[in-house]
């Protein structure tokens, strides 16, 4: 019982600490961008940035440039840090998951199968009926939310496209 304790104590210590360091990775890059404000430009998010009506001053629109790209330096560097310290932590995770799992998978098997010893042919049914019932309900579940998944997903496609469009007709217009 003590080692189940401790186990789940180191298990709470280490995904704390992971926590923390995502964190302070994510503030410090919040604090290192102008106004503080996350944004990944040409992220996965499919936001894509608006391009820039030409200045009359090409200097100010070269520094400007030179800024994004020191900034798209720290962002990339923040990223490799943080995939440094956090990669470890996922594989220590990972091992003692690994290491746990088949120990309790064993002993959570011995244990359904002494209750199921002590139990009438009646409950036994009734338990399996529940499990068939519950297992069903939970595929449809999932069947749902993939659908209402890819609903998101169109929409999420045909909002960019509509943005896309309109930032393609303003370029046109400047």
């Amino acid at each position: 019982m003590k080692t189940q304790t401790r186990t789940r104590s180191f298990l709470t210590l280490l995904a704390l600490g992971a926590t923390l360091i995502v964190i302070a990775a994510l503030a410090h890059a919040q604090s290192t961008q102008p106004g503080g404000a996350a944004h990944k430009i040409g992220s996965d998010t499919g936001m894509q940035p608006m391009p820039a009506t030409t200045p009359a001053n090409s200097q100010a629109d070269a520094d400007r440039k030179a800024q994004i790209q020191a900034i798209d330096e720290k962002i990339k560097t923040l990223r490799n840090d943080f995939k440094s310290q956090t990669d470890p932590l996922e594989a220590q995770i990972k091992q003692l998951r690994d290491q746990f799992d088949s120990s309790l998978k064993e002993l959570q098997g011995q244990r359904d199968e002494l209750i199921m010893q002590g139990e009438s042919p009646a409950l036994r049914d009734l338990n399996q009926e529940e499990t068939e019932q519950l297992q069903s309900l939970s595929d449809k579940e999932k069947a749902d939310i993939d659908k209402l998944r890819q609903s998101y997903d169109q929409q999420r496609q045909q909002l960019r496209q509509s943005f896309a469009d309109r930032r393609k007709e303003l370029n046109e217009h400047h």
